[in-house]
């Protein structure tokens, strides 16, 4: 047995542990992003996702103290967690709060002292590892309950999450969604390995409202190793264990400078894309709208990674509707889908049975082009009104010119006569 996916154990709640309270939910940054603090994304061997996440958090302090970081041993995190609830013999999993618990009681040391090798999972690590452990112990832990504002300060303040949440097979679509991980759907099944599964929450974007995420399987999952999960998903009690935490190896350390991204651009879509908001069809087959839905998305762009949507299925007095999330796509032919997407739905929903809002106007734009076109017409029809002038001017010039030579000339002659009346 080699890669295996998972290996979160729920059920030990926070207990006595000091819990984090939330100061200031106001003037948030719109986006916080750890990533270019942290060590390169990594691949867990067996059912060690737990020491994987909190290896990440321990490598990202060190590199926000000391300007770099070494990979410590996912491995010896993992056994001294199990150690800890007398469970070392077994590749079982492992609970958040005791590995931490291990951190603080046996540190962590250097991966080459330990390595990450699935046949050494369930051995002692050596002596010498857990000397050099002992220098570099964590020294305290905070509960994260489960709260948007009190996620979003707390990665504001620069500390990353770890948390666990149950995944079902959608999750895998990160892989061809620029690493976004869609809603659970009421028909999604849970994992069959371990849906269950602890990660590191590492930013967050309240223009996209996704956590931003590390994974532990491998750089070539998802967006090079991270993906991104909506807030909806996280914040969900259904699916979030409620067992998320924070690590600090020294006390109020302030790691929120250089961490926010001031821009209020998207991750996944700039002004070249089509975005729907607000968009429903009352339909009672919504299985097939959806199926119909990206095949016709299929026929307009060039790949899979050019489009997005995430949609829910509800309920109300008006009767069953699909409500899509976060549809955006690349197109060369926007009025076609736009017209095509008008069928669509006018066939799952008739005429009144669907709305949505486009960031586009594409009458508005045919008719820019014309006032374009109108406008260059009077720009080009002044610049022949000036050059008329400016000829007139030139023609005026001459005459006046021309008139002060003729009357220079009388003036000589006039002069000349009388010089020559004096003579006689």
């Amino acid at each position: 047995m080699e890669n295996r996916y998972g290996g979160y154990l729920a059920g030990k709640g926070p207990g006595d542990a000091p819990k984090k309270t939330l100061q200031n939910k106001t003037n948030l940054p719109q986006k916080i992003d750890l990533r270019k603090f942290l060590t390169s994304i990594e691949l867990q061997v067996g059912n060690s996702c737990v020491a994987n996440a909190l290896a990440g958090a321990y490598e990202y302090m060190a590199k926000r103290e000391l300007g770099n970081s070494e990979d410590v041993s996912r491995l010896y995190i993992y056994y001294n967690a199990r150690y800890l609830d007398d469970m070392h013999d077994k590749d079982g999993g492992s609970y958040i709060q005791t590995a931490i618990d291990g951190l603080i009681e046996y540190g962590a040391c250097k991966e080459p002292l330990w390595p990450n090798v699935y046949d050494s999972i369930n051995e002692e690590p050596a002596g010498e590892a857990y000397d050099q452990g002992s220098q570099f112990k964590v020294v305290e832990k905070e509960f994260i309950d489960t709260d948007l504002d009190l996620w979003r300060e707390t990665l504001a303040e620069g500390y990353p999450i770890t948390f666990a949440i149950n995944t079902f097979k959608s999750f895998d679509d990160a892989n061809k969604n620029k690493g976004r991980v869609p809603m659970p759907k009421a028909s999604d099944n849970v994992r069959e390995t371990h849906g269950w599964h602890a990660m590191l929450c590492v930013g967050y974007s309240d223009i996209d409202k996704v956590f931003i995420v590390r994974n532990s399987w491998g750089d070539k999952w998802g967006d090079g190793g991270y993906c991104y999960i909506p807030y909806d998903y996280v914040m969900t009690r259904e699916f979030n264990s409620n067992d998320s935490w924070i690590i600090k190896s020294i006390e109020n350390l302030d790691y929120s400078s250089d961490i926010e991204v001031e821009d209020e651009d998207s991750y996944f879509y700039d002004d070249e894309y089509l975005v729907f908001t607000d968009f429903y069809v009352y339909t009672e087959n919504s299985e097939d709208f959806i199926a119909d839905l990206e095949a016709l998305v299929l026929e307009y762009v060039e790949n899979e990674e050019d489009f997005f949507f995430d949609y829910e299925e509800g309920e109300d007095e008006n009767g069953v509707f699909v409500q899509l999330n976060e549809f955006y796509l690349y197109t060369e032919d926007e009025e076609g889908f736009i017209e095509g997407l008008d069928e669509l739905s006018t066939e799952y929903g008739d005429e009144d049975g669907y709305d949505y809002t486009v960031n586009r106007d594409l009458e508005g734009e045919e008719e820019t082009e014309e006032e374009e076109e109108e406008s260059e017409e009077e720009e080009e029809s002044e610049e022949e009104e000036e050059s008329e002038e400016e000829e007139t001017e030139e023609e005026e010039d001459e005459e006046e010119e021309f008139e002060e030579e003729e009357t220079e000339e009388e003036e000589e002659d006039t002069e000349d006569e009388e010089t020559s009346k004096r003579k006689r």
